[in-house]
Order: C-alpha cells, then sequence, then structure tokens
C-alpha cells in the first residue's frame, strides 16, 4: 500500500542537488554574516571589538559578487577581533583562503598553502555595486594604481 499522497510534489525534481547545496550555503553565509550585527564588543570573552556595522552591507555586496560570478560560498564567516569580517575558504588540496572585509569596499585576500616553503600570498583590493557590472580591482604592482577586473579569481 502506497501511503504517499497524488499530490505530492517535488518541486526541486528539476535541480539538480548540488545547486540544492550551493544555495543553502550562500543562504547560511547572508545569515551568519547578519548575526555579526548583534555582536558586542568583548563578544569573545576579552577585548573583541564589534562588527564596524558599516562593514555588514559591504561585506554582504561582496557575497553578492562572488555568488553572481559562480564561486562557492564561503565555508566559515567569522568576526576579527578588530571589529572586521573574515570570509574563508578551505579546499581539498590544503590551501586556505580568506577575505578580511577591512573597511567599506576594501579588503586583504590571504592564501595559505600547506607547503611550509611556499607560505602565504597577500593581496589588497576593492569592489563596488555602483556600476554595473559589479567591478573588483586590485592594486597594479606596477604603477601602485588600481585596476579593473571583470571576476575576481579565487584559488582552486
Amino acid at each position: 500500500m502506497n501511503h504517499e499522497p497524488e499530490f505530492a510534489v517535488d518541486f526541486f525534481a528539476d535541480r539538480p542537488p548540488e545547486s540544492i547545496k550551493a544555495q543553502r550555503d550562500w543562504n547560511l553565509a547572508e545569515f551568519y554574516l547578519q548575526e555579526l550585527r548583534d555582536l558586542k564588543d568583548g563578544w569573545d570573552g576579552d577585548a573583541g571589538e564589534a562588527v564596524r556595522p558599516e562593514l555588514i552591507p559591504s561585506a554582504m555586496d561582496l557575497l553578492k559578487i562572488l555568488h553572481e560570478s559562480g564561486h562557492d560560498a564561503p565555508h566559515d564567516l567569522y568576526p576579527f577581533l578588530n571589529g572586521t569580517i573574515m570570509l574563508e575558504w578551505q579546499y581539498p588540496n590544503g590551501i586556505i583562503e580568506r577575505i578580511e572585509i577591512e573597511e567599506v569596499g576594501h579588503g586583504l585576500q590571504m592564501i595559505s598553502y600547506p607547503e611550509i616553503d611556499k607560505g602565504a600570498e597577500f593581496e589588497r583590493f576593492t569592489w563596488s555595486r555602483q556600476s554595473s557590472p559589479m567591478v573588483i580591482a586590485h592594486p597594479d604592482p606596477e604603477c601602485g594604481d588600481w585596476y579593473e577586473r571583470g571576476m575576481f579569481q579565487l584559488a582552486a
């Protein structure tokens, strides 16, 4: 005897399971980011500063840029002791990528490698939703100015 109702519909039947998980991951990242608004000074039981409120919408913009560019949601999102926000990706090859959102529209990308001799790479960048398409810019090491890139390159 079949107990399933005849009107049961699988609303996600036309979407692959990976896309459902990916969307859930992005939704969680946005939720956790919003939760950072409630942190007060001393949130870590010591001297941790509350997340600077102006960084929340800026971090949301960066999340949207990355999402719309087809990147995976961050695996972790957390406050830093100085009131900034950290996004983190952990890759199967041992590479860890972090983006610290330091100021509105400005951040520091850090990539750590499992090989001790390779160390880490650091790069400052900026992002904006002011114009279309959204742009992420990286400093040009040749002239010290900022140049625009159409897409942000995360480690693979």
